[in-house]
């Protein structure tokens, strides 16, 4: 998945990685982590423990002003434009 808008991460329990354009950032309780704007990124538990991990982005933000885009990479490796719809 990538997005026009950059995203703060924390973990708040468990650990796991994050794949950000091919690297791997490994984290784990307390660890806090950025994904740029337009980077392609996922996400991985690791372990049994669930990992619960907060983020925070201006995607809402870039949304009421039209500027928001959202993509994801389907199975078959096309790339899904996603649409959002403000209320």
């Amino acid at each position: 998945r990538r997005s026009s808008a950059a995203i703060v991460y924390c973990c708040l329990e468990g650990r796991g990685s994050t794949f950000v354009e091919g690297r791997r950032l490994d984290w784990g309780a307390n660890d806090v982590w950025v994904v740029p704007s337009w980077s392609w990124h996922s996400h991985a538990n690791a372990g049994k423990q669930i990992a619960v991990v907060y983020s925070v982005s201006l995607a809402p933000a870039l949304s009421k002003l039209g500027l928001l885009i959202e993509e994801r990479r389907l199975a078959d490796g096309s790339i899904e434009r996603l649409q959002r719809k403000d209320n």
